[in-house]
């Protein structure tokens, strides 16, 4: 038995940073949740990392799974998940996650878990890839009532989401009031507008 929780905390540290250096190299799912598995003690970090192993190896069934026996959960944990879910193509799942984290970060035990940058531009993915235009809308309205939207990641996220959907018009809002713009919404922009035009071309009863 540990003498401290100072030492037990260092201990319990290390244990995590070793599972984390195992999971980046080890592509045998089996065995590291076999490990996983066998520790005494888990915290919120090694929860998450066991999470974004199976997320990367495209088990998102056990990422899932693992989430939801989480006992507790941090921002990274559900930016995880939901990223993972983004990236996997599971872009309905991701945004029902979203929503979720959303409605508990309303509630009195859940205040400190609200959706940070990384977690909406996911959400503004899956919204683009599903054509949900609406619910994009509204979680742009989310992060602007929450103080997120000033940054460039997240104006990227919103033009390239806008786009997706064919809303151009708010694409272009958003690109007009960016004030660095990297290569990406400019590339972003150049696209849609390029596919529009050759809709409008080549089937211009669609358009209007």
């Amino acid at each position: 038995m540990l003498p401290s929780s100072g030492l037990a905390t260092s201990f319990w540290s290390l244990v995590t940073a070793l599972l984390d250096s195992y999971l980046r190299f080890c592509s045998d799912l089996k065995i590291t949740r076999r490990w996983f598995n066998g520790m005494s003690e888990r915290n919120v970090v090694s929860w998450t990392d066991m999470i974004s192993r199976c997320a990367t190896l495209g088990k998102m069934g056990n990422a899932l799974l693992l989430f939801d026996e989480m006992p507790e959960r941090d921002i990274p944990s559900w930016s995880a998940v939901i990223a993972g879910c983004t990236q996997n193509g599971q872009f309905l799942e991701a945004i029902s996650l979203f929503r979720r984290m959303v409605v508990l970060g309303e509630e009195g035990p859940h205040q400190d878990n609200w959706p940070n940058q990384i977690t909406v531009v996911c959400a503004f993915s899956a919204c683009g890839h599903t054509g949900m235009l609406q619910l994009g809308r509204c979680t742009h309205g989310y992060i602007y009532r929450n103080d997120l939207g000033s940054d460039s990641f997240i104006s990227n996220a919103l033009v390239d989401m806008y786009g997706k959907c064919g809303s151009l018009r708010e694409a272009r809002r958003v690109f007009d009031k960016t004030s660095k713009r990297s290569l990406m919404p400019w590339n972003s922009m150049i696209n849609y507008f390029s596919l529009c035009w050759v809709v409008e071309c080549l089937y211009p009863w669609r358009i209007g």
